[in-house]
């Protein structure tokens, strides 16, 4: 005979947060973070960077956003790229509705070709860049963006039949192309800036002709017509390489500010008016009296252009250096530097002003004697006022990757009725993979994380679904979806299932598992550049029903983030859907045949104003969606109830819960109970939950986690019972790293509405010794044992 010993606290809850995967994987540095671009948009600073690898693979691109307090809102949240192909050179431009991020795309020794992301404000992506037929076909090796109040002009030195030349093209504020490329002068050598003033645009660029470079420029109109296509701004008797150029226009001037390598290496500058006349016939220049320098960056605000650079100083201390420049040309201080104390810049540093203050980001090598010579270069930003003061006296951590742990990303959970599964990105090996590990219904962990998914490939986004007998793991991989089949003992099969693999993208999926079928839906380009919504159908041993997917929706502007639930044999596919140019909300039903019941979809909330990320469950004999609206001006979250006839209870919804804060991103868990989880964005990120009652209203909701740290990306599941199991990321404590946290906790008084219960923190050590258990409880609240005859 022998004693289970079961653990319980008062009201059988444990209401404490814990690691979900404490593992290391301890390997040389992986990436340096080189190559920052900034932008301000109104609202956030975007940066965005390469990731250049030490060793293998190839270089990536990365975006976050910051606060315009200097506050990051998230560290690499948007990997834009993946390791398959090498991406370099990001470059940020905005426009006033919308901004632009492209970027270099292969081998720069035989040329690179451009992609790209328009982006709203906010910093969240919208499309995928659609560059000219022609330009698709140009082997690229320099690029610079300009914004002419309307479009989008894109200056590049492209490789025609082995000679570089200049040509200009552009694109709409959604990323469309606008004509075929300008060609603006042939022969060039390299460097290349384009921006615009009032009426009309310059591009300037490189041109060696020995024993003289020199610096030539074009000025263009709006329609992309050539005025002057022979313009000389300033040459070089010795042949000097000029590099760096940067264009500034201000009061009816350009600002031309270029890097020269003879000796001493110094920072020119000269201004061209309007009309193309150069005023300044012999450039400028910024006397630096240091040693050797690395980054350059030229902003301005209304009245000074600020020079920003990297020097090493005389007494051998490194800083960042400001010089401020009139309109007039003439200097307006002496070089000062912007950290009290000596930090690392690297070659690279970029400024952007906000009309209050500059955000200041930069490569720093502070770390590299832990690694060797030009290894470790992360990335670091500080605030910087006018009067050249930091915010941060040494600057902030913006990314990088320490040599012994990593980030575990995107956690999701489900249920089988006895155990939780959690799946999550991890970055342990040399690119993202999906782990996982089980936990018991008291959350208490079984046996060790293992590997579903392990490639040279990211695989990423990984999303759950569970039958009586097993679960079913989709995630994204090279732009296509993949699964496999973990059995209810959390062996995997190790079988990966193609589920959706045709030309163009398929990405974000969604899944259900109704009436011993699996369907999944997800956004696919297969079809052009516009998402549509197709699904597939799979049988409970993870077979392929529907080898080329279901067309769902094929609406006009695009249909994003698709969600899927059932009631029986019906199941509802909901999305977000652009046809009418702002987002709406449409859905259709399909049967278990898969058969498409409203091709056109149903319009659930077309009002004016945008409607996002609808989340859908069946509440009875009906389906509910909620989704974000923004139609109060900040968003809430709105409901309306679907019929299994497919009639719309609430023609374009009724609020849900509007606060005055922002209540964002709905999610809603394949439980029994009929329950959402949303962001609500005040002073700090909060997640919250509630019960829906039958007619689809919020009947309570509580914060599922007491305190106030920053987390994200959270997954949940919801027990009969009303205990809920919340996984996400959370910052460890150096806060750079993400891992992956849990926290579980239960509705309490659940006809008391807005009821919580603060449970305190309890932390369970248990250590079996000759059947013996030692239980560490770490508040006061009572710990009640159970001790149970096995027989």
């Amino acid at each position: 005979m022998k004693a289970i010993i079961l653990l319980t606290i008062l009201n059988f809850l444990c209401a404490e947060e814990f690691f979900i995967d404490t593992t290391g994987f301890i390997r040389p540095k992986r990436f340096d973070q080189v190559s920052p671009d900034i932008i301000f948009d109104d609202s956030v600073f975007i940066v965005a960077w390469c990731n250049r690898p030490l060793y293998y693979p190839y270089p990536t691109i990365s975006m976050c956003r910051i606060k315009r307090t200097g506050a990051l809102i998230e560290i690499a949240a948007n990997d834009l790229t993946s390791p398959d192909t090498s991406n370099r050179k990001p470059l940020l431009r905005k426009g006033d509705t919308t901004s632009i991020l492209i970027w270099h795309q292969g081998v720069n020794t035989v040329g690179t070709t451009l992609k790209g992301k328009t982006l709203k404000k906010g910093g969240e992506i919208i499309n995928n860049i659609n560059f000219p037929s022609k330009v698709d076909s140009l082997p690229i090796y320099q690029t610079s963006i300009s914004w002419d109040k309307n479009n989008f002009f894109i200056a590049i030195i492209a490789n025609i039949g082995g000679r570089l030349d200049v040509r200009v093209f552009k694109i709409d504020p959604l990323g469309n192309p606008m004509d075929t490329t300008i060609l603006i002068k042939k022969a060039a050598e390299e460097g290349i800036a384009i921006e615009w003033g009032d009426s009309i645009g310059l591009v300037i660029w490189q041109k060696l002709l020995l024993p003289q470079a020199e610096i030539w420029g074009t000025m263009i109109d709006h329609e992309g017509n050539i005025i002057d296509s022979s313009l000389i701004y300033s040459y070089n008797a010795w042949g000097a390489y000029m590099y760096d150029f940067k264009l500034i226009y201000i009061d009816s001037l350009f600002f031309l500010f270029f890097k020269n390598v003879s000796a001493p290496e110094s920072v020119y500058f000269q201004r061209i008016d309007y009309l193309g006349n150069v005023i300044d016939t012999i450039p400028k220049r910024i006397f630096l009296p240091f040693y050797s320098y690395t980054g350059l960056e030229i902003s301005n605000s209304d009245s000074l252009i600020y020079i920003f650079y990297g020097a090493a100083l005389l007494n051998n201390m490194e800083n960042i250096l400001l010089y401020k420049v009139k309109k007039n040309g003439e200097f307006d201080s002496i070089p000062t530097q912007v950290f009290p104390s000596p930090i690392k810049p690297s070659e690279y540093i970029s400024a952007y002003f906000n009309g209050e203050n500059f955000y200041l980001v930069w490569t720093d090598k502070r770390d590299t004697a832990s690694y060797g010579y030009n290894k470790g270069i992360d990335l670091y930003g500080s605030i910087v006022t006018q009067d050249g003061v930091p915010f941060d006296s040494a600057g902030k951590l913006i990314s990088f990757e320490n040599y012994k742990n990593f980030n575990q990303l995107r956690p999701f959970i489900s249920f089988t009725g006895s155990k939780f599964l959690i799946m999550w990105e991890d970055e342990r090996r040399m690119n993202k993979d999906i782990w996982f590990k089980l936990f018991d219904k008291y959350g208490f962990p079984i046996g060790n994380p293992h590997f579903i998914a392990v490639d040279i490939f990211n695989e990423r986004k990984p999303i759950i679904a569970n039958s009586p007998n097993n679960f079913l793991v989709l995630w994204e991989k090279r732009g296509n979806i993949y699964g496999e089949i973990v059995d209810s003992s959390g062996i995997p099969s190790y079988n990966e299932i193609p589920v959706a693999i045709q030309a163009g993208e398929q990405i974000n999926p969604h899944l259900y598992y109704s009436d011993s079928i699996y369907f999944c839906v997800w956004e696919d380009q297969r079809n052009g550049f516009y998402p549509e919504i197709y699904g597939t159908r799979i049988k409970i041993n993870g077979e392929i029903i529907d080898t080329n997917g279901i067309l769902i929706s094929t609406a006009p502007g695009g249909s994003f983030y698709p969600k899927i639930c059932a009631i029986d044999t019906i199941f509802l596919v909901v999305w977000e859907d652009r046809r009418n140019g702002n987002p709406d909300i449409y859905a259709c039903r399909v049967t278990k045949s898969g058969i498409v019941l409203e091709p056109h979809g149903i319009p659930v909330c077309t009002e004016a104003h945008y409607q996002k990320y609808p989340a859908t469950c069946k509440l009875n004999d009906k389906f509910i969606i909620i989704w974000q609206d923004l139609r109060n001006g900040n968003y809430d979250l709105y409901f309306s109830r679907i019929d299994l006839n497919g009639n719309v209870l609430e023609p374009d919804g009724i609020p849900f819960i509007a606060t005055g804060d922002e209540e964002i991103s709905p999610f809603i868990p394949a439980s029994n109970i009929p329950f959402v989880m949303w962001y609500r964005i005040s002073s700090h990120y909060d997640f919250l939950g509630g019960i829906i009652d039958s007619s689809g209203n919020l009947l309570y909701y509580k914060k599922l986690i007491p305190d106030a740290s920053y987390r994200q990306n959270p997954s949940i599941f919801i027990m009969p019972d009303s205990t809920y199991f919340i996984v996400y990321e959370k910052r460890d404590q150096n806060e750079v790293l993400f891992k992956i946290y849990g926290y579980i906790d239960r509705f309490i008084n659940i006809k008391e509405n807005y009821a919580t219960r603060d449970f305190g923190e309890l932390r369970i050590f248990p250590t079996i010794t000759n059947d013996k258990i030692n239980i560490t409880p770490l508040s006061n609240y009572p710990v009640i044992i159970y001790i149970y005859d096995q027989t």
